[in-house]
């Protein structure tokens, strides 16, 4: 066995199985775990016990590999076809058996000595400290990791551990499921049993990997790839690198890279680093991976690395001067070790001191000193970087320039704004073209003859800005000014104020009634109007004994301070409740007024219009209205009509010198029409309403 390699590969691998021993192991039951690969002509099994414990009981008993057939010619069998593939159980070799083949494997040695040493030690040359570590380990923890992990790397190292099956004998028309499981006695411990369902069809070629990736500083490179996306089929990973153009590779290190991307800490990325032999080549480096039944995948696309040498030298600006006419000269050194390194010079300005810095000037001479700024801003960051063939840079330290300024922004335009009814402010204005603005202060006040508050404490650098303000008070507006401030805090003048409405949320004072007479033209209702100032019309609602709810009947528009109303649409001996409510300029509704009440009584001056009688006529397309009326002295009758379920409203007023009919022409096909029938005496006496009638046309 070659100890140098075994001794170097269980260095690498010892941080690998201490992580790997802190994953929940408890979460797995007692069992075996098995895996399948498809080959064109045969069927590739590995297996492994789920914890120390079980191995050390499969080392004893083995394993029972079976075989059932479920599908034959995409057909599932009625039963499947149960065959035993290990007529004895698989167990590891005997130590004798594995000595050529650890002096060809170093996996297998591995494999070897955590089976049958007596005393599992990495080596008497091991540092103190790491010794120290392992000791800290139960030695049959470190002895399963081991053993597992060879198992992995080597396809051999596994069939000696008894972990490694190949089914030659499958047949590409059929499909088959795997069972493999430890004829450990139930009573010693009861274990899981393993399965894979798959067939010849299921084989496909091993994926490249992709999104190899690189970073490179002076002559040592790190290259990545996604490790964690390539869990489940590769266990570790060949990183090859090219000097030639890619006619030939070599691996970068004696054995494979490991896949930790299984372990809950591991990152997604696999990264490996190597060191460049010379400058100005282009190298290539390609990555395969390497599978748990020792296959190794095609090559990935290749990645070209240069190494270029690094400057290492700084330039320094040491001096800035403003000149009369505004402009800025900027003067700086160079070590002269460095002089043949580099191609030229760059100045860089910005108006902060870690802000963006623009190219101001390039391709500065190697030999130039200094330079001028012939448009400088107000506040002038500069920084000066050397740079040299392969587009290396450095740069100097930031150096700042001012140029005296005492004249300010010009004042914000076009401010606007809005308040939502959750007392919410949002202002808006032009941005103003100053390149040494700062930002904006926000001002406010709430009335226009009064002083205006700052409410911004720094600040504002865009131009929008949010205030919240309080809706519930009796100042219905609010009054907003912006100032611009630059980079040397000179204010502007204020923007044009902006006048903001206060949304109204207030809903008016409810009116009140004053009284409810009867007289002989009906029921007057008297009320005292809403106290607030905002109201723009009063409703008033009626509803009768038979009515399922209020209707409007009245509006009085305006902001009286009395109201009142004669409802002469009633009938006699009727009970009927009157509320009414104020509207304000925002559509806010009062609460209604408590109702009052009133019953239309006869007062004895005349009666009301009886045998109110009405007939359609279709071929004359009119409604034929017709009454009788025993009062003496009628000058006129008042015909009130109403459609559908409208309010009643005067349609027609009829001579009674002419008869007690009329007909109705103004009509609309398929519509309910409602009449009522008054008569109509000397100075203004009317009779009461006669009875409703409904007719449909």
């Amino acid at each position: 066995m070659r100890n140098g390699s075994v001794i170097f590969i269980l260095l690498m691998l010892l941080n690998f199985v201490l992580k790997a021993q802190q994953v929940d192991e408890v979460s797995q039951k007692p069992g075996v775990q098995m895996i399948g690969r498809a080959q064109k002509d045969r069927i590739l099994l590995r297996w492994a016990p789920t914890n120390p414990t079980v191995w050390q009981y499969t080392l004893k008993y083995g394993f029972i590999v079976e075989r059932y057939t479920i599908l034959r010619n995409k057909v599932m069998l009625d039963l499947p076809e149960k065959i035993t593939l290990t007529p004895s159980p698989l167990k590891a070799w005997p130590l004798a058996q594995w000595e050529s083949l650890v002096n060809e494997d170093d996996w297998a040695g591995i494999a070897a000595e955590a089976i049958y040493s007596e005393k599992f030690e990495i080596t008497e040359s091991f540092s103190s400290d790491m010794a120290s570590a392992i000791n800290k380990v139960k030695e049959i923890d470190n002895r399963y990791s081991f053993a597992m992990f060879a198992a992995d790397q080597s396809r051999r190292a596994a069939q000696a551990s008894g972990l490694f099956f190949e089914d030659a004998a499958a047949k590409p028309n059929e499909k088959y499921l795997y069972r493999v499981y430890s004829p450990v006695p139930a009573e010693k411990i009861k274990l899981d049993t393993g399965f894979v369902y798959i067939g010849l069809a299921d084989y496909s070629d091993l994926p490249l990997l992709s999104d190899v990736q690189f970073t490179l500083e002076d002559k040592a490179a790190v290259i990545s790839w996604p490790g964690r996306k390539y869990n489940h089929i590769y266990n570790s990973f060949i990183l090859e690198r090219s000097d030639d153009g890619g006619k030939s590779y070599q691996a970068t290190s004696e054995v494979p890279i490991i896949n930790t991307s299984n372990i809950a800490s591991a990152p997604e990325y696999v990264m490996k680093g190597d060191s460049l032999p010379a400058y100005n080549i282009n190298y290539l480096y390609r990555v395969k991976g390497i599978t748990a039944f020792g296959e190794i995948s095609p090559p990935s696309e290749s990645v070209s690395i240069v190494a270029h040498p690094l400057l290492n030298y700084m330039p320094r600006i040491y001096g800035t001067t403003v000149s009369p006419n505004g402009t800025i000269s900027i003067r700086w050194e160079f070590p002269a070790e460095g002089q043949d390194l580099i191609q030229g010079f760059k100045l860089y300005r910005s108006d902060k001191a870690k802000g963006v810095y623009q190219v101001l000037e390039k391709n500065i001479l190697p030999t130039v000193r200094a330079t001028i700024d012939k448009a400088p801003i107000n506040s002038n960051y500069y920084v000066l970087a050397a740079f040299d063939r392969y587009g290396n840079e450095t740069r100097s330290l930031s150096s700042l320039a001012m140029l005296e300024d005492s004249i300010p922004p010009t004042s914000p335009v076009n401010l606007q704004g809005k308040i939502d009814t959750a007392g919410v402010v949002t202002l808006s204005w032009d941005k103003n073209k100053e390149l040494d603005l700062h930002g904006y202060r926000v001002y406010r006040a709430n009335l226009a003859t009064e002083e205006y508050v700052q409410i911004t404490k720094n600040p504002v650098r865009e131009p929008v800005f949010t205030d919240t303000i309080e809706i519930r008070t009796l100042t219905k507006d609010i009054y907003y000014k912006v100032a611009a401030i630059d980079n040397h805090y000179n204010p502007s003048t204020y923007s044009d104020s902006l006048l903001l409405a206060r949304p109204d949320v207030i809903a008016p004072a409810p009116p009140v009634f004053e009284s409810i007479n009867n007289n002989t033209q009906g029921i007057t209702i008297k009320w005292i109007n809403s106290s607030s100032e905002d109201v723009t019309k009063h409703v008033l609602y009626r509803r009768s004994a038979t009515d399922t709810g209020w209707a409007p009947i009245y509006i009085l528009n305006g902001k009286d301070s009395i109201g009142f109303f004669t409802d002469s649409l009633t009938i006699v001996k009727e009970l009927y409740a009157y509320t009414v409510i104020a509207v304000d300029e925002s559509g806010l509704e009062s609460i209604p007024a408590k109702p009052v009440s009133a019953k239309r009584v006869d007062l004895g001056v005349k009666s009301a219009v009886q045998y109110i009688n009405a007939q359609v006529d279709r071929n004359e397309k009119r409604i034929q209205l017709s009454w009788r009326y025993p009062e003496k002295n009628v000058l006129n009758y008042r015909i009130y009509r109403a459609e559908e379920n409208g309010n009643l409203s005067l349609h027609k007023v009829v001579s009674a010198s002419t008869a007690e009919t009329f007909n109705d022409k103004d009509l609309k096909v398929n519509t309910n029409y409602r009449y009522r029938v008054q008569a109509e005496f000397k100075h203004g006496i009317l009779s009461p309403m006669s009875k409703e009638v409904k007719v449909n046309f």
